[in-house]
Order: structure tokens, then sequence, then C-alpha cells
């Protein structure tokens, strides 16, 4: 190893080691300008940057909160110090901003900040608490270009995400703070107050110690797992998931993938291809239930000019198209025993023959077959070959359904959400709280598909403001077929007469419960399952319930 690779590294472990004794001061200061300025102190160290800013977002606007240099000394009127207009956009994108000659970046050539402040380097990350932008750390050097390395960005991405939940944890801290001071007129108000600012701050800093875990996870590496951006969930199942992917990266084995339909079987065979060695190589796919079966062979194999009516030219089929990269068979338990046969031929010899030709075409590709249906079961009932099974199902996976992982379902749709408010086609501003809870109680027999064209109906009809749960009913009812069976496969609610209603994620003994409970009154009823009181009113009416029923 040379030396500069060690010392490269020796460094990257002493970053590590800095945020790693970091976490102690994050999770225990509560003085917020002690805080601040230790984060920022610790950016300009890991970053060898020779000034730095922190910034906290306030009133509408951005506030410099701290201002020092490598030396720890303060930075004399630091609001004149900085381009506002690259740490405007940080805030409005929440994405990094790196500059390695700022003045002859044409990002910034309109910006006249950049020539007056004489800035090479420039590096402007935003901090971030549960998608809320709360501020960001601006660092620049104005005597180096190329000041930042990307390892830096790795790192200090890391740290950032530890130092804004700290930030955000004494903020909250110095509310209490204020609040416990208030007048004894408000004391019944303050209690509640001040138990759900606890309630956050618990929560922000079991979130802090689940972020330090990761980082201390990720030291032995010193670099970032690669990050699946097209895959969204962050659940129990989708992490096993990522782990396989992982695993499997640099490998070239087959690999087969079971799910129901719309899971992203093949959002997830493309990540395969395009993290391995073959990612600059081609992609290719057929869906085995999508095309007939006299097409098949020519699909895959290719065909000369003449080989069958209409073959008026040589065609190149998916094996050779994808040859050095990979080729996705889609719902491959569709595929008639004889294809089978043929395929399994090819995979045996490495050659395929066009329809028609008599030479061999030597062919390395790489097989990823995805099925909605149980292959091994298939071949127990000799439907589908048992040798193919084995020359496919040596990587296996399985891609879990919607309804195993529901937790991921906010962030899919906050995704889809974000993906339309940067076409200016977000015309809604979010779910209320029934119309989230209903989303959640379905059942998605569709899978990620079906909720994603859910979300492409919300945001087409919705007529502005929250999504409310009169609407998101309509809409699923309007997904026809499927919404039977999603609320068929709710668990724990019974329905009368053995009809699926779309109101009935409150079930009539929930609500019952509810009103013998508080002895009739519909106000504390609604309150207790934290539903508008004009709400309950319309469930009770569709339940056939009188609150007079329940007064004893």
């Amino acid at each position: 190893m040379s030396e500069e690779l060690t010392a490269r590294l020796e460094q990257e472990i002493a970053s590590l080691d800095r945020i790693l004794q970091m976490n102690r001061v994050l999770a225990t200061e509560r003085d917020l300008r002690k805080l601040l300025q230790a984060i920022l102190d610790t950016a300009i160290y890991l970053t060898n940057a020779e000034r730095g800013f922190l910034l906290l977002a306030e009133g509408g606007g951005l506030k410099v909160e701290v201002a020092r240099n490598i030396d720890h000394e303060e930075i004399e009127r630091p609001d004149l110090q900085i381009s506002r207009s690259i740490a405007k956009q940080v805030m409005e994108t929440g994405q990094w901003v790196m500059a390695e000659d700022a003045k002859a970046d044409t990002r910034f050539a309109t910006t006249d900040s950049i020539a007056s402040f004489r800035l090479s380097s420039v590096l402007c990350m935003p901090l971030t608490v549960k998608k809320q932008m709360i501020g960001a750390i601006y660092l620049d050097n104005r005597y180096y270009r190329g000041a930042f390395r990307q390892l830096e960005q790795d790192i200090l991405g890391a740290f950032t995400e530890q130092a804004a939940i700290a930030i955000d944890n004494a903020r909250l801290l110095k509310d209490l703070q204020e609040a416990r001071d208030t007048a004894e007129h408000l004391h019944r108000q303050l209690a509640a107050s001040t138990r759900n600012l606890e309630v956050q701050v618990e929560s922000q800093v079991l979130e802090l110690e689940q972020v330090s875990r990761r980082l201390e996870e990720g030291q032995k590496a010193l670099t970032t797992r690669y990050s699946y951006q097209s895959i969204i969930g962050r659940s129990p199942p989708m992490q096993e998931v990522y782990s396989l992917l992982e695993a499997i990266k640099p490998k070239h084995l087959p690999v087969l993938i079971e799910g129901e339909s719309g899971t992203g079987k093949e959002l997830v065979a493309k990540a395969i291809h395009y993290t391995s060695g073959r990612r600059r190589k081609p992609f290719a796919a057929e869906n085995f239930a999508a095309i007939s079966e006299t097409l098949i062979e020519s699909e895959l194999f290719g065909h000369e000019k003449g080989a069958f009516t209409g073959a008026d030219r040589d065609q190149a089929g998916l094996f050779e198209v994808a040859d050095g990269g990979t080729l996705f068979l889609d719902e491959i338990g569709d595929m008639s025993m004889d294809m089978q046969k043929k395929l399994l031929r090819v995979l045996q010899e490495g050659q395929i023959r066009r329809v028609g030709a008599k030479e061999v075409i030597e062919i390395d590709v790489r097989i990823i077959a995805a099925t909605n249906k149980n292959l091994k079961k298939l071949v127990e009932e000799q439907r589908f070959r048992e040798d193919l099974f084995y020359r496919l199902n040596v990587i296996y996976l399985r891609m879990p359904a919607l309804r195993e992982r529901k937790e991921d379902i906010p962030q899919l749709i906050g995704q889809w959400f974000k993906e339309a408010r940067e076409k200016g086609k977000l015309k809604v501003s979010g779910f209320s709280r029934e119309a989230m809870d209903l989303v959640m109680r379905y059942h998605w027999p569709g899978n990620v598909r079906e909720l994603k064209n859910f979300i492409d109906r919300v945001l087409v009809f919705a007529a502005g403001g929250e999504v409310t749960a009169v609407e998101v009913e309509s809409h699923l009812s309007g997904m026809a077929e499927n919404a039977s069976a999603g609320w068929m496969g709710l668990e724990g609610n019974n329905y009368r007469d053995g009809k699926v209603k779309m109101l009935e994620h409150f079930d009539r003994l929930m609500i019952e419960q509810a009103l013998r409970t508080c002895h009739g009154n519909v106000s504390q009823a609604a309150k207790m399952l934290e539903i508008e009181r004009r709400y309950f009113h319309k469930i009770m009416k569709k339940c056939q319930f009188r609150s007079g029923d329940f007064r004893y």
C-alpha cells in the first residue's frame, strides 16, 4: 500500500473517530450556542475548510448563527462574508452545492458575491430533520481550488444528519424551558405542551442513536454503501432486499426474483444490472405473459430474412441485443414447456441460433428471471422443468408485498409528491389524518403499482388542499376490481352482511365500543378515536347508530 493511500486512510479513520467523539457532544450538549460552535468546528476540521458559517432558518429567511475560521476565531460581520444565493439555493432544493472553483463556475456567473469575496472552493450542505429544512452549513476556502473531496462530502453527510437532529433537540429544549417559565394561569396548557416537546425530544434522541449506530457499522468500509435510489423503502423487508443486492453486486450468476405483481421486480432487476460489472452493457427485457407463443422464439433468438411470413429482414433477438449485459425474463412461469427446453439449451451451451439460420452465435448474457408464481410448486406439478428451475434459481430474491411493508407507504407517496412538485403538477398539500389512516389500512392487492395508480388519480382529480378520507374512498372505489380485494384483506375488522364498504376502516365494533365507553356522548367518542365529530356522525349514519342507544 502506497504512503499516500495509507495517509489517506489514516485521515479518513481519524475523521470518523472525530465524528464518533462528537456524537457524545451532540447527545448531551443542551446549550444551543455551544452546540452550534462545536458542530461548525467539527465540520471545518473534517473538510480542512478555511472558514465556516452555520445558518438557521428564521422568519422565512436565513440567519448566520455562528461564523468561525480554522483557528476557532469568530468572523466579524459574517452576513457580508458569504454568498447568500448559494445558501438560498441549498435551502430551496435540499441539495448540496459544491464548487471547485467558484469564480470560474458558470452556475454562479451572475453572482456578484463570488467575485467580490474571491472564493475558490465552496461547499454548502443542508440541515434537515424529518424532511424539514432547518438550516445549512456553509464552508469555503479563498485560496485553494478543489479543496473539498467527494469522501469529505460522504463523511460530512452522515455528520450533518446527526447535527441537524441535535440542533433541533436543543431548540426544542430551549422552547421547553421558556414554556416552563410562563405564567401560572397557563399551567394546564403548559403541561400538555411540555409532554409534547418531551416526546419529540425522546423520539429524536432515539433517531440520533440509530444514526450513530449506522455510522459505526459503516466505519469498517470507510465509504457509504451504494444507494439504490430508484427503489424506495426503509422497512425491514426492504433492508433484507438491499442487503442481498449488495452481496450479489460483484457476481454474475443467474437471479430468480419471486413476488406478486406490482412489487417492483423489474426495478430490482435493473438495480442488479446497473450496480454490477455489466452496467456498461445493455439491459433487455421480455414479459412472457405479454407476448404470444408464436413470437417468443423470434423475440429471444432473432430470425433470418424469409424464415417465416413477414420476416422481410434479418432481426437480432434479445439474447444478441443483451450480449455482455443482462436479459430480464419476466413472468417466466408462463413460458411453455417447449420454450423452456430451448431456453435451457441456450443456458447450458452459451449459444443461440436465429430462427431460419444454420450458424450458431456465441453469447454472454446474465439471466435475471422473475415470476409472480411459485416456481417450485410448478416443478412439483410438472408444469416447469426442474433442470431449468435449478439453472435459474442460483440466487433467490423475494420481493415483499406492499402489505408486508406498509411503513414504506408514506415514503413512497412523499417521493411521488416530490416528483409531481418538480413538474408543477402538485395540487394538494398532503393527506388528512383520516385519509392517511384509510390509505394505511387498505390492503393494496396490486402492491406498489396500485398505490402509484391511486396517487396519479389523486393528483389528476384533487381540487387542492388536503386530500380527505371521502376522496380516498372515491378514488379507491374508482380503481374497480382491486378495491374489493383490498378492503377484504384488512385484518381485524368485521364487515356487515359480508359486504365491503369503503367507510368501514372504523368498523362497527370500534364505533359501538367508543359510544358505550362514552355513554353515548358523540364528542367524547370522536375525541377518543381521534377523528373529527362531523366525520364520526357520518360513520354513525352509515352504521345506523343513534347516540341514544348507548345512554345508560
